[in-house]
């Protein structure tokens, strides 16, 4: 079998009311689709979801589901696990 090439999908929160629901998006449907997701409103790591930007103090930082990730099969860089805030907050 073919090797599948990594993906990123990019979520965005939405304030058009035509755009469909976050639970229209379910992150668990991409499981092992070695699929980085990637999103900017409250609730999506706990969706399954693996980076989501966020403002704190003014600055854009970023929350990191690290099992998420590791679950579809992504290695993700030491250096970037030190400067997330990690999903859930014990980081397991």
């Amino acid at each position: 079998m073919k090797p599948i090439d990594p993906a990123m999908l990019c979520l965005s929160a939405s304030t058009s009311s035509e755009t469909p629901p976050l639970s229209c998006v379910p992150c668990s449907a991409l499981q092992g689709a070695h699929t980085l997701t990637v999103a900017e409103f409250d609730g999506f790591s706990a969706s399954g979801g693996m980076i989501n930007f966020f403002l704190q103090d003014s600055k854009v930082k970023f929350e990191l589901n690290l099992a998420a990730a590791t679950t579809a099969g992504l290695d993700v860089s030491s250096k970037l696990i030190v400067v997330s805030r990690r999903y859930p907050p014990d980081g397991r």
